[in-house]
């Protein structure tokens, strides 16, 4: 019984990161405290950091989560369906033809965990390559933040 009622509490901790990286087009401006400031949000946890030179790239960037999202479901440690709880904000590029940028994806702000941090890591790897950036978009790369959320309270998601 107690495992189920585990197994129902992770299921709706997933849910609510899924909530969390709902995805629409929000413009930010100014420092958000991180290292890089954001060009554009597309909901709570993604945020593309380079020019988007006007092009729109909600689509592009619901497919990518869309495919990084499933990629990690899989990789959730079993600490975290438990109840471990962290944040870790991943910072990576995509090529333009949708490949990895070759520094490839770095922890931006650690959780202290290192299973939490290898599974959000290991789902943006194993989930390249994307499909590649929108045709209208003449840069070389785009660079994004994605923010994986376990088990944390609303009220602590945000930096």
């Amino acid at each position: 019984m107690r495992s189920r009622v585990n197994s129902i509490l992770v299921l709706l901790q997933v849910l609510s990161l899924v909530t969390c990286l709902g995805l629409w087009h929000s413009p930010v401006r100014g420092q958000t405290g991180n290292s890089t400031p954001p060009v554009a949000s597309y909901g709570e946890g993604v945020q593309v950091l380079t020019d988007t030179e006007g092009v729109d790239f909600g689509p592009y960037v619901r497919r990518l989560t869309h495919a990084i999202r499933q990629t990690w479901l899989a990789k959730i440690p079993e600490s975290a369906r438990m109840g471990q709880k962290g944040k870790v904000s991943i910072q990576f590029g995509v090529e333009k033809d949708g490949t990895l940028s070759s520094v490839g994806p770095t922890v931006e702000s650690k959780s202290g965990q290192k299973e939490l941090e290898a599974a959000a890591l290991g789902a943006i790897t194993e989930a390249a390559p994307f499909e590649p950036l929108p045709i209208a978009y003449h840069g070389r790369f785009i660079r994004l933040r994605l923010v994986f959320i376990y088990n944390l309270p609303p009220e602590q998601r945000h930096p």
